[in-house]
């Protein structure tokens, strides 16, 4: 009886964490769960709508992470993938031998398609296949591959990332949850679409080579891709790929998802592996990625906020110079879509103003952008779109050459041209008056004309 009763109370704790409303807290996109991972960072890759993501900005060590750009990097540069024959020099097994690295079964001195190379380095996190691409990418100057590798993680805008080796072992290597998400976004949205194949592929065979026959190698997140390998408990039917990252005490997972047409990527770093006992823990790194996935696909959907011309957008915005109006109906430039909680209706959105211009002035054409308007759940911006005039607004003639006479007559140089007029004016008067008083003084003597006399006044 206390078996029954205990797998009820563990199927509505289950039930609980994921079908249930979300709380006036879980509107700020926090689950009802722990994330046990050092840090995580889940985005939706539809919108770019972070929805969930804890010290995504703390520097960790990527561990085997680093392999996705040491797979960016050499797509980069070698196009032929399939034709292209990469020998394995021997320096390469001697730098890596008694550090305990993982490996895809190559031998030194063998001859494999960089195809080959590639799904050995992502499937089965080969360290020895990073360091052979990186020394033949750099024409055997692996620290050239190295800098490539770190002008690459800037060019895609990561910050806090640092590289010194391409298979991840250097634990001088740090990056952040959130750099990891750009570098796997960056590599899933490559146009020749080799990264998403090679990184999702559950399972390849490589081709027989000079040293040993055709094998078939795993991908290292078998526990989540293949459900005989890691059973209900870990196994999650609509996740992909894409790279798994272990150093001593911890564990790194970079994963994406699709369901019902959304996308996710989430990352989750630093994962423990062992309690303080020395006890190994279950798989932190599949359970919070799992948990997180579940979360998401259960309780968000894409809601469709504005239609351009079904929405009058209010405003105070004041129309000068309009011919029959002095206001201005507004609708957005396209159609408005949100990533939002299931619970939440579009009408509790805000649409906050502020950023719109005063006044504007006729005429105006429908489909004019007017401005951006911040679109605000529980007083914090989700999103900025773009508002245009849902209708032409002719201009007036006389209010526009009225406004036109305005500004001449306000302006600084009319100003001051009429001062000088009116300066000039009483400078002119007063001369004038000046110039009477003293002709009546008989200081200026009077001019007369040839021939005519004066006559003298008698005393």
């Amino acid at each position: 009886m206390r078996k029954v009763i205990s797998l009820i109370l563990t199927c509505v704790i289950t039930i609980s964490v994921f079908c249930a409303p979300l709380t006036a807290e879980a509107l700020t996109y926090t689950p009802d769960f722990e994330v046990v991972s050092q840090s995580a960072y889940l985005v939706n890759t539809d919108t770019g709508k972070v929805l969930y993501e804890k010290e995504a900005q703390k520097q960790l060590i990527p561990a085997s992470l680093t392999k996705m750009i040491t797979c960016i990097v050499a797509l980069e540069h070698c196009e032929d993938i399939a034709n292209t024959m990469v020998t394995a020099p021997n320096y390469v097994f001697d730098n890596l031998y008694g550090k305990g690295a993982s490996d895809a079964g190559i031998m030194a001195g063998e001859t494999l398609s960089m195809e080959d190379l590639l799904y050995g380095l992502m499937l089965p996190s080969g360290c020895e296949a990073a360091d052979i691409i990186a020394d033949y990418i750099s024409g055997g100057k692996p620290e050239e591959f190295i800098q490539m590798m770190n002008d690459k993680a800037k060019e895609i805008g990561c910050t806090n990332t640092v590289f010194y080796d391409a298979s991840g072992l250097d634990n001088r290597n740090l990056s952040t949850a959130y750099d990891m998400y750009l570098i796997a976004n960056y590599g899933m949205n490559m146009e020749d679409g080799r990264f998403a194949t090679i990184s999702t592929t559950v399972r390849h065979t490589m081709k027989a080579t000079n040293k040993q026959g055709e094998r078939t190698i795993t991908h290292s997140n078998y526990r989540m891709l293949v459900k005989s390998l890691g059973g209900d408990k870990y196994f999650y039917e609509y996740v992909k790929g894409i790279k798994t990252g272990t150093g001593d005490d911890y564990k790194n997972l970079v994963t994406a998802a699709s369901h019902d047409g959304y996308n996710y990527i989430c990352v989750v770093m630093g994962a423990p592996i062992r309690d303080g006992y020395g006890n190994e823990l279950p798989q932190y790194t599949c359970l919070d990625s799992k948990n997180l996935y579940k979360w998401a696909f259960n309780n968000f959907s894409l809601k469709t906020v504005a239609e351009p011309n079904s929405k009058t957008i209010p405003n105070q915005i004041k129309v000068e110079l309009a011919k029959d109006t002095d206001t201005i109906q507004l609708t957005t430039k396209e159609t408005i879509t949100e990533l939002l909680p299931n619970d939440i209706d579009v009408s509790s959105i805000m649409w906050d103003t502020s950023n719109l211009p005063k006044t504007i002035q006729a005429p105006i054409k429908q489909g004019q952008e007017i401005g951006t308007i911040d679109l605000k759940l529980q007083n914090e911006v989700i999103q900025t779109v773009t508002v245009v005039a849902a209708n032409d607004i002719d201009r007036s003639m006389w209010l526009y050459i009225g406004n036109i006479l305005k500004k001449i007559l306000t302006s600084w140089w009319f100003i001051l041209l009429v001062v000088i007029i009116v300066v000039l004016l009483i400078l002119y008067f007063v001369m004038v008056v000046v110039y009477n008083k003293r002709r009546r003084k008989g200081k200026i003597p009077v001019r007369r004309k040839k021939g005519q006399t004066v006559k003298r006044r008698r005393r």
